[in-house]
């Protein structure tokens, strides 16, 4: 068994770096998953960026909201 492992160091960014990445999920038509992926990153991350910066729920893009519980409990299928 070969255990492979790296530096041991997060890696981190700066903040002009992530103030960019932030302002590209704010173009029409872009999603925060769409970001993540060309940079190699989690969108959990860049979500958190976007919290960090202040971004209100109503200026999330998709991805980025917490999932609400149901208002509505839907009867059980009979089977």
């Amino acid at each position: 068994m070969e255990i492979v492992s790296g530096t041991g160091q997060r890696r981190s960014w700066s903040t002009a770096l992530k103030e960019q990445l932030v302002s590209e999920t704010l173009e029409p038509g872009v999603t925060v998953t769409q970001v993540a992926r060309r940079h190699d990153l989690d969108r959990s991350l860049i979500c958190r960026w976007r919290r960090a910066f202040g971004l209100t729920r109503l200026r999330q893009a998709p991805f980025c909201r917490y999932l609400e519980p149901p208002s509505v409990l839907l009867p059980r299928p009979q089977g």
